[in-house]
């Protein structure tokens, strides 16, 4: 068994492969074949997001007092929409959106600094793939191990029960698909449109997965009953309806056994322990790319116009097409098994716990990730840095740096009554104790950023009688500052009770630290 070559990154599955030699002794596969989905495990009934419910440790109540000795901006960007015919008369200001500066301070403030191990959430299991897209991260390991999180920090596990094999890398596609890969040939679309599972048999084992141009691209290997290793790249172009096996290379040693696949600047690239690229623009039609002396690859991965590769000597290599490469640098002796890329930071992590970052050519610092063991993968969201590994004795092992957010909620400023103003006459920010038939009705909203980033551009909806009555529409808002609008008019109404409400950001565009404070009801009569 020792001379078995294929190891995903630190994590190894020589305990794996002596199941799959057992039932690898069998007739060979044809590997040209394709396969069809099967229905999708029991594991995965609790799937999609909408089963994902947040924990107490993900939301937090910000104290109003934070903006108590800010003046209200009422900016020219609020612009406002009207429903129902209702009249609007607006008295609005003019500042600016968020600066620059403001921008490059929230950059630094997210830079992968500060480390923090989390607790685990299923002991027992290994993690060896982590992702991140549309709000939230995917983590997934041995025995099927699934784990979510909005925020990864508080996490969820989605998997019933105990299965007979690991998934070993996961990715998303940026359309609402997850789809990850592992032992006995398994690829398991998690969500999006489609979802179920291929399992290609016995003797496979993916490692790698990557989407890009309309295709998603597997890489791994096969055992036969011989004991000859095949490289493969196994391809779907249909969204994972029909999966392919576009590559097969017999693989003597180590010598073309691929360790990583990334697709950027309109190509996917696959590396190999000895230094082999190679390199397809659509996934199914392979060439040889380039040869790295002395390259021993674990990982590559793209991200900021470059594919960056470790290899396990510690070496950094980077290349813009994939067929010419040079030294980055040599931070470590340890090798590197997985990277990220965000907001022109990249991320690398590896054997040892050991993490580097670099903003850039060769400039990588080294940060202490609170653990000596291996992490296997890293992934970049707008909330955090989260690399998923393995601790002893064969324990989860998650460390995230967490990024600054915004969190809108409804702001009372100094001298209002509340987030939602209801009066009788224009230019007051008081509650009228009496409104009548014969009076029209004036309203003010208060809206702010209670976070320590800024927020893009959002919307507050303010309704009546659970009715759109106005939306308002903001460009921006910087960290601990305030917008709103005031004196929206409204006709006399006919006596009775009515209620507002506001939510900020409605249609959640903006993710936010504290997703559970959005919303204001204020409720007032009209008096015969």
């Amino acid at each position: 068994m020792s001379s078995i070559p294929y190891q995903r990154h630190g994590l190894s599955i020589l305990s794996l492969l002596s199941v799959i030699v057992l039932a690898g002794c069998g007739a060979e596969p044809d590997l040209t074949a394709s396969e069809s989905r099967s229905t999708a495990p029991a594991e995965w009934a609790a799937w999609p997001r909408a089963a994902l419910e947040r924990s107490a440790a993900e939301v937090e109540t910000p104290s109003q007092s934070r903006l108590s000795e800010q003046a209200l901006r009422v900016r020219d960007e609020a612009r406002l929409v009207t429903s129902h015919g209702m009249a609007v008369d607006l008295t609005v200001g003019t500042a600016s959106a968020p600066t620059a500066e403001r921008a490059l301070a929230a950059l630094a403030a997210c830079q992968p600094n500060a480390w923090a191990v989390q607790p685990q959430v299923a002991p027992g299991r290994i993690l060896a793939g982590v992702a991140y897209g549309d709000g939230l991260y995917v983590a997934v390991g041995d025995s099927g191990e699934i784990l979510t999180s909005g925020n990864g920090t508080a996490w969820s596990d989605l998997s019933t029960a105990s299965s007979p094999f690991s998934y070993l890398d996961v990715a998303y596609d940026g359309g609402g698909t997850f789809v990850a890969v592992g032992t006995e040939g398994r690829i398991s679309l998690l969500s999006g449109p489609v979802t179920g599972t291929v399992s290609f048999g016995s003797g496979f084992v993916f490692g790698h997965v990557a989407y890009g141009n309309g295709a998603w691209v597997v890489t791994g290997g096969y055992l036969d009953a011989s004991f000859r290793w095949y490289s493969l790249i196994i391809a779907s172009t249909d969204g994972g309806l029909s999966w392919n096996v576009v590559s097969s290379i017999p693989a003597s040693g180590a010598t073309t056994v691929g360790r990583g696949v990334a697709f950027g600047n309109g190509v996917f690239v696959v590396t190999g322990p000895t230094g082999d690229v190679y390199s397809s623009s659509d996934g199914t039609t392979w060439s040889y790319a380039a040869y790295v002396p002395g390259a021993d690859f674990k990982f590559v991965a793209s991200g900021g116009g470059q594919f960056v590769g470790g290899t396990s000597n510690g070496r950094i290599y980077k290349s813009t097409t994939g067929q010419s490469w040079s030294l980055d640098a040599t931070p470590s002796t340890l090798a590197w098994f997985s990277g990220a890329y965000l907001d022109g930071v990249w991320v690398l992590v590896g054997q040892g716990g050991q993490i580097a970052s670099s903003t850039g050519s060769g400039s990588w610092v080294s940060r202490s990730s609170g653990t000596s063991n291996s992490l296997e993968t890293v992934t970049a969201g707008p909330a955090a840095w989260v690399s998923v590994g393995t601790s002893n004795p064969g324990n989860q092992r998650i460390v995230t740096s967490s990024c600054p957010l915004p969190d809108l909620a409804p702001f009372t400023p100094s001298g209002w009554s509340a987030p939602i103003v209801v009066s009788n006459q224009p230019g007051t920010s008081t509650n009228s104790a009496v409104i009548t038939t014969a009076q029209s009705v004036y309203i003010d909203l208060a809206w702010a950023n209670f976070g320590n980033a800024d927020a893009g551009p959002f919307t507050v909806l303010l309704t009546l009688q659970g009715s759109s009555l106005v939306t308002a529409s903001s460009t921006g808002l910087l960290s601990l500052s305030g917008q709103g609008v005031t004196d929206i008019q409204l006709n006399p109404l006919p006596a009775g009770t009515y209620t507002l409400t506001m939510r900020v950001d409605d249609g959640n565009a903006v993710q936010e630290s504290n997703e559970a404070n959005n919303s204001y009801t204020r409720t007032f009569s009209v008096s015969p």
